[in-house]
């Protein structure tokens, strides 16, 4: 009896509070739009990475006697054949793969360059501040495609991984600009805060308050133009393979698909089938993005 009397006197315990991914999450699993793309995504993402390995037609592998064929369950050549007589299934999965790489490449490389250059400069302000945001507004004057097309075309190489590496990084080089603003303003709003000034008073560096307590603080922001660059850099990419300065063969990604169906005409199943998977992974991506735009507003907390 007195254990009763004394579990019945102990105070109720703490409940627990909710991180802000939490109630983005929270926020997310709400929007059905945004979960049906996230798993769209996934399933993408896992077609990407292992469809080409375990497809029964290798991408590269030419049938000499099937070229330009339709769709058809004869020999499994589901979505017919192209031009060179390569089964388009295993053609648009590798396609798939590559603009996915491509997307996910050059944002990481946008966001590292970005994320570091708006936190130091939007930190220290002053004459570095604005040294640094002139930067920025001198490369937005020069137009993006060109700028891209001037790098492909002096950069000459023949191998096509080469080639891929240098399509990461000239994407990634011009599309920091946007990031760079977005942290600089973050971190303009942060740097007063009281846990930046217990970080001082702690005798933490600039660099470490930057990198231990700015950053993470930013990453909503970040997560969300992340997820929103990737469809424009895809975009991008498509351009680029679209008029012959993106990805080379062996290799192929969405655009340079579309390129090769627009020039067979007479053979619609070749534009077709890279059209509909690009519009799929765009719209996926697009509403993905809006759903974590909505999730991790600070209006909605």
């Amino acid at each position: 009896m007195s254990d009763l009397l004394m579990e019945e006197a102990l105070p109720p315990a703490a409940a627990r509070g909710r991180s802000l991914w939490e109630d983005a999450w929270r926020r997310l699993i709400r929007n059905p739009a945004a979960i049906v793309s996230l798993y769209a995504v996934a399933i993408l993402t896992l077609m990407a990475a292992f469809g080409p390995m375990l497809w029964v037609h290798p991408y590269d592998a030419i049938f000499r006697d099937k070229v330009a064929i339709a769709p058809t369950l004869q020999d499994l050549h589901l979505l017919g054949t192209d031009t060179e007589g390569r089964d388009l299934v295993a053609r648009t999965l590798l396609g798939l793969r590559i603009s996915l790489l491509v997307g996910i490449a050059a944002t990481a490389v946008a966001l590292t360059i970005g994320v570091l250059w708006g936190a130091v400069a939007g930190f220290i302000g002053g004459w570095v501040d604005d040294l640094m945001m002139r930067a920025v507004d001198v490369l937005y004057s020069i137009p993006f495609i060109f700028f891209v097309i001037v790098l492909m075309t002096v950069v000459q190489t023949n191998s096509p991984i080469a080639n891929l590496l240098l399509v990461f990084m000239a994407i990634g080089a011009v599309e920091w600009l946007t990031m760079a603003r977005i942290v600089r303003g973050q971190t303009i709003a942060l740097r007063q805060k009281e846990f930046v000034e217990a970080a001082r008073a702690a005798g933490a560096s600039q660099l470490q308050i930057i990198l231990r307590h700015i950053v993470p603080n930013v990453l909503g922001p970040v997560v969300v133009f992340a997820t929103l660059n990737v469809p424009v850099i895809i975009l991008a990419e498509s351009f680029l393979s679209f008029i012959g300065l993106g990805v080379q063969e062996p290799l192929s990604s969405l655009g340079s698909l579309l390129a090769d169906g627009t020039e067979q005409m007479q053979a619609p199943w070749m534009l077709i089938t890279p059209a509909v998977m690009m519009l799929i992974t765009l719209l996926a991506l697009n509403f993905l993005g809006d759903g974590l735009r909505d999730a991790l507003d600070p209006k909605e907390r």
